[in-house]
């Protein structure tokens, strides 16, 4: 089940903050809280293990949320404010 914010099968592109790095485990929750730890990031895609990394779920972040677009590989989410 998927968190509140969470839409799956989507991608995001472009915007990246820095980029993607890996998960310690295939949980989008992980991305949404490094994403809200991180001053400046306004999205964040969650990439299941296996679709951007050979093993693991990677997470990126967004300097802007950017248009969605349909992809199985991913599960997006954004944060309204920055404070």
């Amino acid at each position: 089940m998927l968190g509140p914010g969470m839409r799956d099968n989507t991608d995001r592109p472009g915007f990246d903050l820095r980029p993607p790095f890996p998960l310690m485990a295939p949980d989008p929750a992980l991305c949404r809280d490094a994403c809200f730890a991180e001053f400046g990031c306004r999205a964040w895609v969650y990439s299941r293990p296996g679709t951007r990394h050979p093993t693991r779920a990677t997470c990126t972040l967004k300097s802007v949320p950017g248009p969605r677009v349909d992809a199985p590989c991913c599960i997006t989410g954004g944060r309204s404010s920055l404070f």
